[in-house]
């Protein structure tokens, strides 16, 4: 697990939510299925996020002010 996941994934949790859990914002994609021979069903279907994903931004700029507070060379 990089950084970033386990940052995002701490911030996560002091919201009180599951990291692992679905967070309902994943990508829409279109599925064509075969129903028969001669017919199609297309639907859009949602693809699994995990709720930690929704604060990387938030865990991406903890680390870099994290990085210029542990900066010596100043």
């Amino acid at each position: 697990m990089e950084k970033i996941e386990r940052v995002a994934r701490a911030i996560c949790q002091a919201y009180g939510k599951d990291p692992d859990m679905d967070s309902g914002r994943g990508k829409l994609r279109t599925v064509v299925k075969q129903t028969s021979a001669m017919s199609k069903m297309i639907t859009e279907e949602q693809e699994s996020r995990p709720n930690w994903c929704e604060f990387e931004l938030e865990a991406r700029a903890f680390m870099a002010a994290h990085e210029a507070l542990s900066d010596t060379s100043s």
